[in-house]
């Protein structure tokens, strides 16, 4: 298992990991059900917007979604045959969200994850995590102490300075104007 999240009511929760499983849960992790994956390639992150509406990254490009708690998965094209480690979407407009993964690998949805493009992210570096603010602001971060910022929904990413030569694993914002960032020493 890679990725686990609950939904608001903390009883609807969803896991994901290796050959593509998927398991749900109704009763706060209790009982786990497996459900019918379209795939068997491993399953990254997982995103949801409600206890319907959920967002799966993974290997060589993958992204699945579904609109009925996981009844039925649909498999997304999205121009990347990179592994994505991490997807979200922006709170302020649920259509627009971000996948990101291996060798820079970002890539952009505004129809709620229906269809993908990638971005330039101007890297080669592994990008581990990513967050958005806004539909405009967000933060990607990554191996080599690799952190990318946006200010425009990903249409220009830029580079900062780098402070760190730690990989970067997570990020997450904790008001308008100041995200965290955590890493490792390898």
């Amino acid at each position: 298992i890679n990725s686990i999240k609950f939904a608001g009511d903390k009883r609807h929760g969803w896991a994901v990991g290796g050959d593509g499983v998927i398991l749900a849960t109704t009763n706060g992790g209790f009982d786990w059900v497996q459900q019918e994956s379209p795939t068997n390639t491993t399953l990254y992150a997982i995103y949801l917007r409600d206890r319907n509406h959920l967002v799966v990254a993974g290997a060589r490009g993958l992204i699945l979604t579904t609109k009925n708690g996981g009844s039925k998965w649909t498999e997304r094209k999205t121009g990347t045959h990179d592994h994505l480690f991490a997807v979200t979407f922006a709170p302020d407009n649920p259509l627009h969200g971000w996948a990101v993964g291996t060798f820079g690998a970002i890539i952009g949805t505004t129809d709620g994850g229906v269809t993908w493009k990638p971005q330039t992210s101007n890297t080669t570096a592994h990008l581990f995590s990513v967050a958005f603010e806004s539909a405009k602001n967000g933060i990607a971060v990554g191996s080599r102490g690799t952190i990318l910022v946006t200010h425009n929904g990903g249409a220009e990413w830029k580079e900062k300075k780098e402070i760190s030569s730690v990989a970067l694993t997570g990020v997450t914002f904790i008001s308008l104007k100041r995200a965290l960032v955590v890493g490792y020493r390898g």
